[in-house]
């Protein structure tokens, strides 16, 4: 049986034990951000619909491809605040989210 709440998200990705480690930016190393970041990434991929990864699709999502390429950019190498980096990247995941309808949580 589905409830009333379930029939408005299209989809359900469980990122929450994910995001849950990073939660305090100030106490994440960018190690750490790098990896949360990679998590994320494959936890969408494996959840959402492949043809909205892909460019060449006419179902493909820009915004969200967008946020995935920033999410896999994350290094410790390349960028000065990788957690801060994070942190803007999963606040454009969860508007995104949002606006997809596409539920965010555990």
């Amino acid at each position: 049986m589905m409830t009333r709440f379930n029939r408005n998200w299209k989809h359900k990705v469980n990122v929450a034990e994910i995001v849950c480690e990073a939660q305090d930016v100030d106490e994440l190393t960018g190690e750490k951000a790098v990896a949360i970041a990679k998590a994320i990434v494959a936890r969408l991929r494996e959840s959402l619909p492949e043809q909205w990864f892909n460019l060449n699709d006419i179902n493909c999502d820009e915004t969200l491809i967008d946020i995935v390429t920033n999410l896999e950019a994350i290094s410790v190498d390349d960028d000065e605040y990788p957690a801060e980096t994070l942190d803007d990247c999963l606040e454009a995941l969860y508007e995104w989210g949002d606006a997809e309808r596409v539920w965010l949580s555990a």
